[in-house]
Formats: C-alpha cells, sequence, structure tokens
C-alpha cells in the first residue's frame, strides 16, 4: 500500500512487491534479540486502537498540524547496506503553494528524516506521519531496520538509509533539513544528527523531534555536541510503559544548546470522554489500513501533538515561522471541551509507571538523573 508513484531514477527504486531479494552468508553466530517493546503488547495496542473510533477534530488550515497541500508520491529502493528493509522516498508534488514557502513541485524541496522505532520496520507503522510531511511540502526518507539487537549495525542500516535517500532523490535541498526519532530510533538521533553536521548538512536550517527515546548510543556519557542553530523538541508520554522518561529527560538536559532552542513535551491522558485519549509510546503511530487488522486511523493526538509539534519546530527552523507556537495547546474534544494540556518544561519529573527498560538498564551508557 501507499506506493502511488515512481519516484525519479527508476532504475534504483522497487515497486510493490518488487523488493530485491539476494542471499547473503551468515556469520555463524547467534544474535541476542532483546525486545525493546514487545510483539504481543504491540498488537494488543494496534488491534485495541482498530476497535477504537477516534474523535475527528481537525487542526485548521494554515496552523502547524494542519494537512499540506501537497500531493504525496511513495517508492522504494534497495538499501545498500541492508537488503531486507527498503528506503521508503516520499516527494511531494503539485503546483500548490508549500506551507514553508516555494511550491510543492519545486526542483529543491527541505527533507526529513525518519528513524523507527524498534519494530517499526514497515512503512505502516508510520505512514501517517510520512504522509504529513510530504503533504507539507518535504522530501522524506524512511530508512528500515531490522529488530535484532545490534546497534552498530542498525546505526548504520539507518545512517547510509538517509545518505543514500538523499543521493537518489534530485529534489533533496541537504541544507534544509530534519530529524525525527521515536524509541529505539530516537536513541540514535542525537548521533544522527551528529552525523548530519559532519556531512556539512543543515547549514541554513537544522531541526530535530525525538519522540520517546531509548538509550542514546554512541554519544559518549557528557553534553551532547548539536550544531548550535538547531532546533529541537523532546516529546514523552505520561503513560509509558516500554521506556522510561528519565532518558528522555537526561537526553535533553545534555544536548549543548540555549534554552530557547529546546522545548520537552509531556503528552497526558485524557479519560474525561470516550473513546479516551491516551498518551503511550505508540505516540507517533499510525497504521491507516492493514488487511484483516482494520483501521487505525490519523487521530486527535497525531495532529494535534504529533504533526503540531513537528511542523511548529520545522517552520521555525526553516522559514521562521511557528516559533511561538504553545506546544501544550493541543486541541479541544468535538463538543469544544479543551483537552488536557501538555507539560512544556525544562526540567521535567519523571512521571507515569515503571518501564520494561529502565534508566538503569545495564545497557544504558549514559548516566541516570
Amino acid at each position: 500500500m501507499g506506493e502511488r508513484g515512481a519516484v525519479r531514477r527508476s532504475g534504483a527504486l522497487v515497486g510493490p512487491g518488487q523488493v530485491r531479494r539476494r542471499r547473503r552468508r551468515r556469520d555463524g553466530r547467534a544474535r541476542r534479540v532483546v525486545t525493546l517493546v514487545p510483539l504481543a503488547a504491540l498488537a494488543l495496542a494496534l488491534l485495541a486502537g482498530a476497535c477504537a473510533a477516534r474523535p475527528a477534530v481537525e487542526v485548521p488550515a494554515g496552523e502547524p498540524g494542519a494537512a499540506g497541500p501537497c500531493e504525496v508520491e511513495l517508492g522504494k529502493l534497495v538499501n545498500e547496506v541492508d537488503w531486507r528493509h527498503p528506503i521508503v522516498l516520499g516527494e511531494p508534488g503539485g503546483d500548490a503553494e508549500a506551507p514553508l514557502g516555494g511550491r510543492c513541485d519545486d526542483d529543491a524541496r527541505p527533507v526529513a528524516f525518519l528513524a523507527h522505532g524498534y519494530l517499526g520496520n514497515m512503512l505502516e507503522g508510520y505512514e501517517g506521519l510520512v504522509r504529513h510531511l510530504v503533504s507539507t511540502g518535504h522530501v522524506v526518507v524512511f530508512p528500515g531496520y531490522t529488530a535484532e539487537f545490534n546497534p552498530d549495525h542498525q546505526y548504520r542500516v539507518v545512517d547510509q538509509g538517509f545518505v543514500q535517500g538523499a543521493r537518489w532523490s534530485d529534489r533533496v535541498d541537504l541544507e534544509r533539513i530534519g530529524i525525527i526519532g521515536h524509541s529505539f530510533g530516537g536513541g540514535m538521533l542525537p548521533w544522527l544528527v551528529q552525523r548530519a553536521e559532519a556531512r556539512g548538512w543543515g547549514t541554513e536550517g537544522f531541526w530535530a523531534v525525538d519522540f520517546a527515546p531509548w538509550f542514546a548510543l554512541r554519544v559518549g556519557t557528557g553534553p551532547i555536541e548539536v550544531p548550535d542553530h538547531l532546533r529541537f523538541a523532546m516529546v514523552s508520554y505520561e503513560y509509558d510503559v516500554f521506556v522510561d522518561t528519565r532518558i528522555a529527560i537526561e537526553t535533553f538536559a545534555a544536548l549543548d544548546l540555549p534554552a530557547d532552542q529546546k522545548q520537552h513535551v509531556v503528552l497526558h491522558h485524557d479519560r474525561t470522554r470516550q473513546p479516551t485519549l491516551e498518551a503511550d509510546h505508540l505516540g507517533p503511530v499510525t497504521v491507516e489500513v492493514v488487511d484483516g487488522l482494520g483501521t487505525i486511523s490519523t487521530d486527535h493526538f497525531d495532529r494535534w501533538s504529533t504533526y503540531r509539534t513537528v511542523d511548529a519546530i520545522a517552520g521555525c527552523a526553516l522559514a521562521g515561522t511557528w516559533c511561538d507556537t504553545d506546544l501544550s495547546y493541543v486541541g479541544t474534544w468535538p463538543d469544544g471541551t479543551p483537552v488536557t494540556p501538555a507539560t512544556v518544561r525544562d526540567d521535567q519529573a519523571d512521571i507515569g509507571p515503571p518501564a520494561l527498560q529502565e534508566c538503569e538498564f545495564p545497557l544504558n551508557p549514559r548516566p541516570c538523573p
């Protein structure tokens, strides 16, 4: 699903059902699989979402979080580092005016790179976010990686997926970039930002949004050096039973940025209406259509938290717009009652239940606050 057009250089792309299969020798070592987000728990969460109707409150046009006017074209290419999961490449089309300036079909558009969560290697898990980004005028690069605990390889797959995707789209403006990470991919994000800076990317505009990150590897144990013009947002969830909020708190504090260039948002449940709005680890995940499972459509928190936060941070970094967006505001219920606001502050408290991955877990190389 989702492939509605071929991306340029069709010889390098793989259409639906045509992912190239190649045999590779195995090195004979058994790799220990660490279940950061248990499959059973994820399946239950998706099924629960499939059965519940979601409040349909649209973000007004022209505000961060609103759907953009650009046509969405998606294609796939084989990852040169690991063939098992393709790189999804999204490009905007049409002659409408893009929210961040220019037209959707400009020869050069800003690019958003996405590092998914541990089990989110199929486009379907993040299709809502990918399509939103393309609709607002971004080229999107989304590399998949395999759910096996091999961080050196997984980090390389994502990093080189970014490079390859940028190379194969001739519309990428690498002076204006953004990086999004979630869960295990959120742990990658600080290192991916450093890698992008080392390549000279993002000189005219650089933003990043990190959702419920796992441990940040390969960036040492002290302050995390990032570009001094980076605009950054961390998003945590009140009821994250998978990843300890203290990991996000520590990473946020360690980023070497002025206070006015980074924000930490904690999203809260709202159970005053039915169906309830749940602030959990799967916040950025939206499965639009899955055969046999149902529809988990884009819901209120997708529009008013995930998309709104990403748009506000990107708009500020790339166009100087939406810099004063109040990220604590998450819209209203259909009857006009305000939804429980998010908490936005630099010194967030550790909230929520015990998590499967606590900050003190031995794999965490960084200190716990």
